[in-house]
């Protein structure tokens, strides 16, 4: 599942986000190995496999190139419902998402202007039923219609960004991927905008007050904005993003 943290839109349309789910078998009288997977391990994955809910394929070299790396690995003292949306989102807000700010050195304004993002994987459904507890975390590089490379060195420098790991969207009005900017896109992440309350202001004064200062900051021009969830806003990303047209 990845880790939803911001609502957005385009003027005021907004861009879901979607999952997808695979459950690879186990081989025919074989017990499946639900051995929880090792944190600092890393991993190819094609983008279907960079995006499912679960991933047995065993891990590469991190000297090699790689475009997931495990920087948590839940291990609960008993299995929730698996197939239980808010369960496993609690999980990942609760463990993942606090170690995932930490690893990218603890700037969530920083981390939100780039194109990571925190991504979990579950045991497969024959793993689950041998009674696996574990939830993997990881941090993945957005890459549009196919994942980045994770640089070797994960921590992020000071604003602006490089194009290599800089926010940006592709794609068409109705679904802006996430993609870093040395690839093709037409928005660039260009403002951050701070609330100005300590508390959450709800979803649609988030979402307003993002719209308003964008609109603000990019006067005459076509859009992209990004605000913050109720649960992203508990783990500290309490900024809004704009996104600016370009002719990339």
């Amino acid at each position: 599942m990845k880790l939803r943290v911001a609502a957005a839109g385009l003027m005021t349309v907004l861009a879901s986000l979607t999952t997808a789910t695979a459950s690879p078998a186990a081989s025919a009288g074989t017990e499946p190995d639900i051995t929880p997977p090792e944190v600092g391990t890393c991993h190819d994955l094609h983008l279907s496999a960079a995006y499912a809910d679960t991933d047995d394929e065993p891990p590469v070299a991190c000297s090699h190139r790689h475009s997931t790396y495990t920087y948590e690995v839940v291990v609960l003292d008993e299995a929730p419902n698996w197939w239980d949306d808010d369960a496993i989102n609690d999980i990942e807000s609760k463990y993942c998402i606090p170690k995932y700010i930490e690893t990218l050195g603890g700037n969530t304004k920083l981390i939100w202007r780039s194109a990571y993002f925190a991504k979990t994987f579950l045991p497969t459904t024959e793993q689950r039923l041998a009674g696996a507890t574990w939830v993997r975390c990881d941090i993945e590089l957005a890459g549009g219609n196919r994942p980045a490379w994770l640089p070797q060195d994960l921590a992020l420098p000071a604003l602006p960004l490089p194009d290599s790991l800089a926010r940006c969207r592709n794609g068409s009005d109705a679904d802006y991927n996430l993609t870093v900017c040395d690839r093709g896109h037409r928005y660039r992440a260009v403002a951050s905008i701070s609330y100005p309350q300590s508390t959450f202001p709800g979803a649609k004064d988030a979402q307003a007050y993002a719209l308003k200062k964008c609109r603000q900051r990019i006067p005459r021009q076509a859009f992209y904005y990004e605000w913050p969830l109720k649960t992203s806003w508990r783990a500290g990303f309490r900024t809004a993003i704009c996104l600016k047209k370009t002719s990339n």
